[in-house]
């Protein structure tokens, strides 16, 4: 890459009189070592902001120029795919590339990208007063201008597929002289081994060889979806660049992606309003932007158990049985795990269990015992609120006993309103997995209801004690919950609470997993 700067180029380019800019801008940009400049001046719109363009960006550039086969592993949303594209216009504007071919997961996908680059080349205003008009006129009756196959002026073709579909590309007897594969993978295809290699064979027996002999190339472009996935196996061969979000604890991309930024990304965050905004949680989020999947197989148990049974609709309860939960949050630092409030209803007489509200984050002790009261004036009704009280989790406790008794008020809330049902919960040093083993079986038989936004509790019901998850309070909550309100048809501690569940520990959970 250049050592030129764009701010630098712009100095230069000031020097230069007006008339023989456009000249002086093609001559200097013509170079691949300078596409971050081109990049920045051509689409404003597009890389926006003024700073210059990030090492981890002119690597990327740097790759997607190096003549051979290659891999480009970047995070979710840190531009790959748009210094694709800006690559492809230059590519197109020096009639480098004679013949180009895109490919996509899907054709569709590929065709959006197209249209992408297509609206460039008719509406950009300062492209056209370098390159001249490349859009071939509609009166042209050998005009290709669709979304599948265009071709400019300057005699360029861009050929669009979807992954796995057709054979190779051959124009006037030339084939592709540079192929771009981008995110090529999706979640449901990466996950099936059928499918893996099917793309596999197919780059390996069709794409590859179907590229000009003498100076064709293969750019693979994508995240990493899977411990299996092809992209990441193609790296392991062909070589590439392999980028992660956050790098020897840095941001890669620090001026669009500051460390803080990540951090909601992954662990959700509070808005002024005090509405919480959920995050993608940790498993996500290093699969997303570090290119490091879980292995499924570390699972707790399978995804559909929990998939297969959301609720979107609160069921209208008769006799709801309802109990709280919280699993309150120790220290106050950034870095502490997270509170966890959450709430959980059955209708009396009916094994199927809701969660109706989660609440997580990190608040100061007091705010922490403030929002389980405004849950439970949410939710009067309910039976119980169950509080952690152990080691140093015993602040949350003691406040909400001294707002009952009416020591203290809390603002925002009913304070006349102060009959809470406090009960203490002691987990007696039991593991937290052994805890969730119990419940396997409500959860199996499809009885245990989330909402489908609730990814981070799924996540950490999926992966609780596991490297997967940086925290479990929210799987512990409901832990807690479903022990108040276990798979029985009544309240726990009721008079006609009778049934004997000590069985269901070696059942269904533990036949999946081998445990007898």
């Amino acid at each position: 890459m250049s050592d030129l700067t764009y701010n630098q180029w712009k100095e230069d380019l000031k020097a230069v009189p007006s008339a023989e800019q456009p000249a002086w801008i093609h001559r200097t940009l013509k170079n691949k070592k300078n596409l971050h400049i081109y990049g920045r001046y051509f689409f404003p719109h597009i890389i926006k902001g003024t700073d210059e363009v990030p090492d981890s960006h002119r690597d990327l550039i740097a790759e997607l120029n190096n003549p051979e086969d290659s891999a480009i592993i970047f995070p979710r949303g840190f531009a790959k795919t748009t210094w694709e594209k800006i690559d492809t216009l230059h590519d197109i504007c020096y009639k480098l590339e004679p013949i180009i071919l895109y490919i996509s997961v899907t054709l569709r996908d590929a065709q959006f990208h197209f249209e992408s680059i297509k609206s460039e080349l008719e509406n950009n205003v300062m492209l056209r007063a370098v390159y001249g008009n490349l859009v071939p006129p509609e009166t042209d009756k050998g005009r290709k201008w669709t979304n599948t196959h265009f071709e400019t002026n300057n005699k360029i073709n861009v050929v669009a597929r979807g992954a796995c579909k057709g054979r190779g590309v051959n124009i006037k007897n030339q084939r592709p002289t540079k192929i771009i594969g981008d995110d090529l993978e999706d979640d449901e295809r990466v996950r099936n081994p059928e499918q893996r290699e099917k793309l596999k064979r197919w780059i390996n027996e069709v794409i590859l060889p179907s590229k000009d002999k003498k100076r064709g190339q293969f750019k693979f472009i994508g995240t990493v979806l899977h411990k299996n996935a092809v992209i990441l196996s193609f790296y392991q061969s062909h070589g590439g660049i392999f980028r992660q979000a956050i790098e020897n604890n840095q941001s890669i991309w620090p001026n669009y992606w500051t460390l803080e930024d990540l951090d909601k990304v992954k662990n959700g965050y509070t808005k002024e309003d005090g509405t919480f905004v959920e995050g993608i949680g940790t498993r996500a989020f290093m699969q997303e932007y570090m290119n490091e999947p879980t292995d499924n197989e570390l699972a707790n148990m399978p995804f559909e158990w929990i998939d297969n049974n959301y609720y979107t609709e609160i069921p209208k309860f008769h006799q709801p049985n309802k109990v709280i939960t919280i699993d309150p949050q120790a220290g106050e630092s950034a870095l502490a795990d997270e509170y966890a409030i959450t709430c959980v209803a059955a209708e009396r007489n009916d094994r199927h269990k809701y969660v109706l509200e989660q609440e997580a984050g990190r608040k100061s002790q007091m705010d922490q015992a403030i929002a389980v009261v405004r849950m439970w004036q949410r939710h009067p009704e309910t039976r119980v609120v169950g509080v952690e009280k152990v080691l140093n989790q015993t602040a949350v406790f003691q406040i909400l006993m001294d707002w009952r008794s009416g020591k203290i008020d809390f603002e925002e809330v009913d304070n006349n309103n102060r009959n809470i049902p406090v009960k203490a919960i002691d987990p007696k040093g039991k593991d937290k997995v052994a805890r969730l083993q119990v419940h396997e079986p409500e959860i199996e038989r499809g009885e245990i209801h989330l909402r489908p936004e609730m990814k981070i509790l799924r996540e950490q019901l999926l992966f609780m004690g596991t490297k997967a998850v940086d925290h479990d309070d929210r799987a512990d909550s409901l832990i807690q919950a479903l022990d108040l309100l276990p798979n029985n048809l009544q309240l726990k501690g009721d008079k006609e609470y009778n049934r004997d569940n000590t069985g269901d520990k070696t059942i269904a959970g533990n036949l999946f997993k081998m445990k007898f």
